[in-house]
């Protein structure tokens, strides 16, 4: 069976890729489903490389059992690109860093709201960037957790059906 690659991109890879990345790894593990290999990675447009996660998307995560602990930022590059399978960023602005690095990519990346949201009513089309939580209070982490969770869980429930 051929693995399958998610790539989640946001701009420092320390706070909402990371969360994305560590919340479809747990989604996956704990999936019913007959589960393909599916590798889930991030990355971030303006990682300072070997970062640790944000003190507090460690604290939220932990709290779903989660452990960001040995997290390492890296910088999307056109290799990872090219690797992954699909490609979910938080923002246009991430959308069109990907697609400036490596033009043919555009047929596998994606806003998370948008690829979750592909077989649903686009209701709420013009809101579908997840909001950097970077240096606020522990609650836009809360929050911004809660909106990953509901969109990397309906993006994973996507891409299992999409492959079988």
């Amino acid at each position: 069976m051929t693995v399958k690659t998610i790539l989640f991109v946001c701009t420092g890879n320390t706070c909402r890729s990371i969360m994305a990345e560590a919340i479809a790894k747990q989604y996956l593990a704990q999936s019913k489903q007959g589960k393909p290999e599916i590798q889930v990675i991030s990355a971030g447009t303006a990682a300072i490389p070997d970062e640790p996660a944000s003190e507090h998307a460690q604290t939220v995560l932990s709290l779903f059992g989660m452990n960001l602990q040995g997290h390492k930022a890296r910088s999307v590059r056109p290799e990872l690109i090219q690797e992954a399978d699909l490609i979910l960023v938080m923002t246009q602005r991430h959308k069109e860093h990907i697609l400036r690095l490596v033009p043919d990519a555009e047929d596998k990346v994606y806003l998370i709201k948008e690829y979750a949201r592909e077989n649903e009513q686009q209701s709420e089309k013009n809101n579908e960037d997840i909001i950097d939580p970077f240096g606020l209070p522990l609650e836009y982490y809360q929050a911004c957790a809660e909106e990953l969770r509901v969109f990397v869980n309906k993006a994973v429930d996507r891409l299992l059906t999409d492959i079988k």
